[in-house]
């Protein structure tokens, strides 16, 4: 018993780092999908019909396509691109995208 408590305690701070990215994550992407969300919903219910049928494309697009596509095409994709995004914005973009 005393080694499986030591075994925890040993990995228990990278899993404390762990938790706290992924909160961390979920805190930020609410508040970006929060952000991106009302401004599509605007965009779709606005009556300018390109800026209604954009949205409708954007969505459509989003929505369609995999998270796991989507995270790919960010984060290996766009440095091909020359546009390189650290891991946390690349995840927290990604998954603010995909909760509109």
């Amino acid at each position: 018993m005393q080694e499986l408590i030591a075994e925890i305690l040993l990995y228990l701070p990278a899993l404390l780092r762990g938790a706290l990215w992924t909160v961390s994550l979920a805190a930020a992407s609410t508040v970006g999908a929060l952000a991106v969300g009302l401004l599509v919903c605007g965009a779709r219910m606005s009556q300018s019909s390109l800026l209604s049928a954009s949205a409708k494309g954007f969505i459509s697009i989003i929505r369609g396509t995999p998270l796991l596509l989507q995270i790919f095409y960010i984060y290996y994709g766009l440095p091909e691109l020359g546009i390189v995004i650290p891991a946390f914005w690349a995840g927290e973009f990604s998954t603010t995208r995909r909760t509109i």
